[in-house]
Formats: structure tokens, sequence, C-alpha cells
């Protein structure tokens, strides 16, 4: 009779793992661990997207509705810092007057100043080209406001400020300030509904907003680690960049054969809504954009990349991993992700 090694009959010899065949098998969970992982990260920044591009459209909606209401653009409001050391800063920080209305009580807590397109001093700044090239070599243009979003579409000042305490507000005046708040006028004020809900999944309100990105990008140094103002309240994506209000007006003489080419070409369009086009056309940066051309205001999301393309270059290429194209190519690339909605 048979037996086995071991004297027992019919035994069978018990057989491991070979260390190659261990090395393969943690090879591929390992493996499958990384596609799931990546799988995973893919989904989530899908979602991310996808809830940025509701964001950017429940605000250009939410902006018509306005329009429509009170018959004039959102305001555009002067943020303050950073802004302040953009070139030909939207507003001085001189005392608030006839001239510079703010929002609030006026005081170094809260220099939120509104521009309306009606006053001499707004068109002006409006019809401005605002945009010049930081130390750092970042495009820089006061004409925006992340502040604009979140006072006029979402409501979120206080009682004192806007007439509502939460979301909503009295009705806003040609200057940009609230009805019946701090003023009388014979009769008593309306109360409006935000025209498009914060603090939802769709729309993330930052209180405390701080950007040191944006501080880059216009040359105004360290951000501080909480804003200086109690009302810096903006509308964030999901990497916590403000969506950005633009606005601008084109200047009447663009089309006088004169040497302002840069007048003519782009109608004073800010240029974070030009580097696509520049780049791919010198001599119509709009790309023959009807639409671009007769818009008078847009919002503006950073998108996937989390740049909007007028930072530093040193911030374009490290976040890009790209030392080596040309600038004007770069910026063109890290814009093409930007969620744009345009407004007439």
């Amino acid at each position: 009779m048979r037996t086995t090694a071991t004297g027992h009959p019919g035994a069978a010899r018990s057989r491991g793992f070979t260390l190659v065949e261990l090395l393969v098998s943690l090879l591929i969970t390992f493996t499958l661990l990384g596609l799931l992982i990546v799988g995973i990260r893919a989904a989530t920044a899908g979602a991310q997207a996808q809830a940025d591009e509701q964001t950017v459209t429940a605000l250009s909606t939410a902006r018509d509705a306005f329009r429509s209401s009170f018959g004039m653009e959102v305001p555009l409001v002067y943020d303050g810092a950073p802004l302040a050391s953009a070139p030909n800063a939207a507003r001085p920080a001189a005392a608030p007057s006839a001239a510079a209305p703010v929002i609030g009580s006026g005081t170094a807590a809260n220099p939120y100043r509104v521009n309306v397109f009606r006053r001499g001093e707004d068109i002006a700044f409006l019809r401005g080209k605002r945009v010049g090239t930081a130390a750092n070599g970042a495009i820089s243009d006061a004409r925006y406001s992340k502040f604009s979003l979140s006072y006029y579409l979402v409501g979120a000042l206080e009682a004192d400020v806007d007439g509502v305490d939460g979301p909503g507000m009295f009705t806003p005046q040609v200057d940009g300030l609230f009805e019946g708040v701090g003023r009388t006028f014979g009769r008593p004020p309306v109360a409006h509904e935000a025209f498009v809900e914060g603090g939802t999944r769709r729309l993330r309100i930052d209180p405390e907003h701080v950007d040191q990105r944006e501080y880059d990008e216009h040359g105004a140094g360290v951000a501080p680690a909480t804003p200086a103002a109690a009302r810096s309240i903006a509308v964030v994506d999901a990497k916590g960049r403000a969506f950005r209000y633009y606005r601008w007006e084109p200047d009447p003489d663009f089309e006088v054969a004169d040497d302002r080419l840069g007048n003519r070409a782009d109608l004073n369009i800010p240029e974070v809504l030009l580097l696509v086009g520049r780049a791919e056309s010198p001599t119509d940066p709009t790309g023959g954009d009807a639409e671009l051309r007769r818009a008078r205001s847009a919002i503006v999301g950073a998108g996937p990349n989390g740049l909007f393309g007028t930072e530093p270059e040193a911030t374009l290429r490290d976040v890009l991993n790209d030392a080596n194209t040309d600038l004007v190519l770069l910026r063109a690339e890290a814009a093409r992700d930007n969620l744009v909605r345009y407004g007439s």
C-alpha cells in the first residue's frame, strides 16, 4: 500500500501560497483598490462640477429675475480689499458720500460701496478698461464683485442693511441702497424674497470668505486670516472659490478709427472673458461670440481647476503643472473650464 511522506495512508499533501503567488495577489488587490480610488475621485469631481454648473445657472436665473423685477442690472459692489490695490480701484477708501453710496453703515467695518451705471463716475469706471498687470504678472481688472451676488440675489445681509433679517431684502433703489433702510420715504417699504435660496446643496455660502489667490491676482499681498469686514459673504464653488459678477459698459467711441485697438477689438469686455478667444484669434478676442459682444455683465466661476486664468503666472504653472507653455496659451488653458453666464 502506498503511503504519504508522513506515513499516514491516503493523506493529501498540504500546499501553501508561494512567494510569487502572494506578490501577484497583492498586486491585483492594490491595483483594484487604486482603480476604485480613482473612480471615487472622478465621481466626486464630476459631482462637484455638476453642482457648480447648477450654482452658476441658478445665479444667472436669479440675475434675470432681479432685472425683470427692478428694471436694472444687479448693482456692482466694490468689495474693498483685495481690490483696493487693483489698477484704478473702483472706489477710494474715503468716507462715504452721495457720489459713493455704501451698503450698511459705511464704517470701516463695512466698506462696501455700490457702483451703478447711471452715475457719471460709475459709467466712467464701467467703460474703462480697468486692467493692469500686477508685479507678479497677474491680470488685474477690478470690475467685478463677489458680494453683489450674495447681497442682491440671496439677500444675505442683516435687517439694518437690506431691511430683512435673513434671506430676502427690501426693494433696491437706483443707487443700489435698499428702500426704507435708514431713510424715510413716506410709504412702507416692500420686502422681496431672495431670488435664489442660499445654504442649500446647490448654493454654498461662505460667511467669512478669504481667498489668497485673489489677493495675489491683484497684488494686494497676504490675505488676512479672517476678513476685515464682518459682512464678507460670498457664494463659493466646491473648491471654496467665490463666483464673480462682472459688470461693464462699452466705450461709446470704440468704433472710432483711431489707435485704440484694444477698445475697438474687445468693447471693454473684462479680460477673464477673452482669454480663450485671444489665444485663438488675436484680431478678434471674442472669438466671433455674438452673445459676448452684446453682454454687459457676466457671472463667472473658476471651474474644476480652480483657476480663472488671470492669476499670477507662477500660480498657473504650479496648479497646471506646466513649466513650458507660452503664457497666453497657458492662461487660455486655465480659463477653458470657467463657468460663464452672460447678461445682456
